[in-house]
């Protein structure tokens, strides 16, 4: 053979192999799993299932409901590009699709969401759905929920971790991109120096995110409810695990509700599970699910859980049904964030002493 025709073909054969190791390894890759639950002991009661209203989050790390997309919504380059993308996809070559899947991080916010809902629904095979749903992290939640609750209901149990995943990922991508449109409109408005073109554009930009109304309504958040009932009832310990990393990302009702079914799963693991975010949450409304838990049918959560009352009221409870008591008369000696509120000024002397 020629040796000018001899390089070419080499980097051909070279190209194809590391494409082929590169869609290998795609499609056997796992989704990240949540931290192994300890196993406990008995079965416990049926899940709740009128939950009561709070207005607060349970879970401290969640603070909103309100989140923000990022960036330009579309731009020509990017429709184009989508197009190129989901001709890729329709070829229904294995090579091609991975290399479309893969470009997903270059579109703006509407050729992603179109994109990843076009393809999800045509491809057959589970790592295409799982890749594309987790290319949907950074994105606004109520914008991707449609395709999240798809996705979370997958036959794939991936695709379904992959969806809640995804689901307390959006919820943090939100609050980021509220805070940076926050510090953006606060240098607009007070500049402390004449603002460059770059900035004032910034600023603007801010303005106009500031106008879409993208908080979750009451119908999101049922959605997001039964999702997460479902996921924590799912029958996959990968999943269960995942719904219960999803719902420290959460905020408010949605924590709540889902926390106090948690409590009365048939899966032992997803009790202890809920007990422990309870526990890291320390506010009153957590306090509340915890005194219920002590009087589960799981010895474990039960003990757990007085333990978890004993120590955070410095008292020492022989029931149940005594630390409920101590807690209905006392309560209102607590702040929501557990901290004890003296009911009398000291004087200096005992300020003193």
């Amino acid at each position: 053979m020629d040796r000018r025709l001899l390089l070419p073909v080499v980097t051909v054969i070279v190209a194809v192999i590391v494409a082929a190791v590169w869609l290998g390894m795609r499609r056997t890759e796992k989704t990240p799993e949540s931290p192994a639950l300890a196993p406990v002991g008995t079965a416990p009661s049926a899940p709740v299932t009128e939950p009561q209203r709070r207005a607060r989050q349970v879970v401290p790390s969640a603070r909103r409901q309100k989140t923000y997309n990022f960036g330009t919504e579309s731009t020509a380059e990017s429709r184009a590009q989508l197009q190129e993308m989901l001709t890729a996809v329709d070829s229904g070559k294995e090579l091609q699709m991975a290399e479309a899947v893969s470009r997903m991080p270059s579109l703006e916010t509407n050729e992603l969401l179109e994109f990843a809902a076009k393809t999800y629904a045509t491809t057959n095979e589970p790592g295409y759905r799982r890749d594309v749903v987790l290319g949907l992290r950074e994105q606004n939640t109520r914008r991707v929920l449609p395709l999240l609750a798809q996705a979370a209901r997958d036959a794939d149990p991936e695709v379904r971790s992959a969806a809640l995943q995804v689901l307390g990922a959006a919820f943090d991508a939100g609050r980021a991109a509220e805070l940076e449109r926050q510090s953006k409109e606060e240098a607009a408005a007070e500049p402390e120096e004449e603002l460059t073109e770059e900035e004032l554009k910034e600023a603007e930009t801010a303005e106009k995110e500031a106008e879409i109304d993208e908080t979750l309504t009451e119908d999101d958040n049922q959605q997001i409810v039964d999702v997460l009932l479902a996921a924590l009832a799912d029958e996959d310990p990968d999943v269960r695990a995942a719904a219960l990393d999803a719902i420290k990302h959460l905020d408010g009702d949605i924590q709540y509700t889902t926390l106090q079914n948690a409590l009365g799963s048939a899966y032992p693991e997803v009790q202890m599970g809920a007990l422990r975010l309870l526990f890291k949450a320390d506010n009153k409304d957590a306090m509340e699910l915890i005194l219920a838990a002590m009087e589960s049918d799981n010895e474990q959560v039960a003990e757990e859980a007085a333990l978890h009352v004993n120590h955070k009221l410095t008292q020492d409870f022989e029931s149940a049904a005594d630390a409920k008591a101590w807690w209905d008369k006392n309560a209102d000696n607590f702040d929501y964030d557990m901290t004890e509120i003296q009911s009398e000024p000291l004087d200096i002397d005992q300020v003193l002493d």
